[in-house]
């Protein structure tokens, strides 16, 4: 089911370092992967050359960055990435130049998709009176803001924040996918706001969560969505993080926070999480396929590759790219 392709660290590749785990991840379809790593100055990976270099600069000009969060492929092949702060968006031609560069309004988030004809659907928490409490909120192709939607929830604490989180992705057209980032709900929802169809499951490895809880040395955390990714109307893919079998030879020494909870640095990726892969037939809402690897598998890279993050032994960040393969589907599949 998962094969890895490829290796991404400084013993690997030549030009620019990772300085740890990476926001954003997107593969065009030349084979070059497209990173936002955790110093925000995105970076572009060729296999043919086997070297890592940043590709933009910052500031605001044309195709400049401040601190962008999120990366996408469009079905054209060019590449767009959100930059939060600037509240715009920035499409790249296929050899990452800018080509244009687009203003957004209103608070923006990570989590993002672009659907047909230009318009953009945004997974954030917005205090304003006609936002606050939805998890959607959609802006259209002339780049003003249309209408936010979903389950409206009480906010009356910061973290309350925590149950609006959604992991995204294109369906078809104006549609999209959604899921809840504690528990095993996925639903398809069109950009005008109408939830379309939903799938839940139960299995014991996922029990439903109301809020995130970290690792201690004697607590797993509370296992998370790390992404999801539609394949054509028929197959939905899903990544799970969950606690390794010895999370927590994962984390590093705890120290305690100025609000008195003691803090546990993840030191080893590897050994600190396992991933469940789970793959969805989308016309009998069942799972066609499910497997649990080591490691922390967080980003599709497009329909057929995903990437881990890890750490060489002497803590050197790397990312594995992985191709991903069905096998022994009914026939039709």
């Amino acid at each position: 089911m998962a094969q890895r392709t490829a290796v991404i660290s400084d013993e690997t590749v030549t030009g620019e370092a990772l300085d740890g785990i990476p926001f954003s991840m997107a593969r065009a379809g030349d084979g070059r992967v497209y990173f936002i790593p955790a110093h925000f100055r995105p970076l572009v990976f060729s296999p043919a050359q086997g070297t890592l270099r940043q590709f933009s600069r910052s500031g605001s000009g044309p195709g400049e960055f401040m601190t962008p969060t999120r990366l996408f492929v469009q079905n054209d092949g060019r590449l767009a990435m959100l930059d939060p702060p600037q509240l715009r968006l920035t499409v790249f031609t296929d050899s990452a130049r800018p080509l244009s560069t687009r203003r957004i309004p209103g608070k923006l988030s990570p989590e993002a998709v672009l659907l047909e004809d230009s318009v953009s659907v945004y997974n954030a928490s917005v205090n304003s009176p006609e936002a606050i409490g939805f998890p959607f909120h959609t802006i259209g192709a002339d780049g003003n803001f249309a209408r936010s939607f979903g389950a409206r929830t009480q906010m009356r604490k910061p973290e309350d924040g925590a149950q609006l989180r959604r992991r995204l992705a294109p369906s078809r057209g104006q549609r999209f996918w959604a899921a809840r980032e504690l528990r095993y709900e996925i639903t398809e929802w069109s950009a005008t706001g109408q939830p379309l169809r939903t799938i839940t499951r139960r299995p014991s490895w996922f029990p439903p969560a109301e809020r995130f809880e970290s690792a201690t040395a004697t607590r797993p955390f509370t296992p998370f969505v790390t992404a999801i990714r539609a394949t054509g109307d028929d197959i939905l893919w899903m990544l799970v993080a969950v606690p390794g079998k010895n999370y927590a030879s994962g984390l590093g020494s705890g120290t305690r926070s100025t609000d008195g909870v003691m803090r546990y640095p993840i030191t080893s990726h590897a050994r600190h999480y396992d991933t469940v892969i789970e793959v969805i037939d989308l016309k009998s809402a069942t799972v066609l396929a499910s497997q649990r690897l080591p490691g922390h598998f967080a980003y599709f890279l497009d329909d057929e590759h995903v990437a881990n993050y890890d750490e060489a032994e002497d803590g050197t960040p790397r990312v594995e790219i992985w191709r991903l393969t069905l096998t022994g589907l009914p026939a039709g599949r």
